[in-house]
């Protein structure tokens, strides 16, 4: 026991002086170019996209409302379109949780692309476009395929 906390102990305040990069995934990238690691972005687009689950699953229309854009639509791969208004309407059935997220820089957008996984539902992958909206971010577009 006294041997595992004194190797815990480093590793652990190794973790900590290093921040999030060292706690990051640490799969190469394609090309054995670099590695990839929990950036900003993926901090800033994960708390969105949790902000935007949890206002489906509890029907909040007022805050869901903050983070859709005024122009916003989904797009299912069934070739349905959904728009704001209706979205506003909508509450989720499951509560999903988040993974596999991954943001990219496009101009002044950001493109999120995402899984969300149920217990009870088949997961779906997402890709989302990210306004920026003065200090804030709003979805402008969602597609999404089973």
């Amino acid at each position: 026991m006294r041997t595992v906390l004194l190797i815990t102990k480093p590793l652990l305040l190794a973790a900590c002086l290093l921040g999030p990069a060292a706690l990051a995934q640490s799969d190469p990238l394609p090309g054995g170019k670099g590695v990839n690691v929990m950036t900003r972005y993926m901090k800033v687009f994960g708390e969105l996209e949790n902000r935007l689950l949890a206002a489906q699953l509890s029907g909040d229309g007022e805050h869901l409302g903050q983070l859709l854009d005024p122009l916003f639509e989904a797009n299912f791969a069934s070739g349905a379109t959904l728009y704001r208004p209706e979205m506003l309407k909508q509450q989720s059935q499951h509560q999903w949780s988040l993974s596999s997220l991954k943001v990219y820089e496009v101009g002044p957008n950001a493109i999120a692309y995402l899984t969300l996984s149920a217990r009870d539902a088949s997961d779906r992958h997402l890709v989302d476009v990210w306004v920026p909206k003065g200090k804030d971010w709003q979805l402008r577009v969602r597609f999404e395929s089973p």
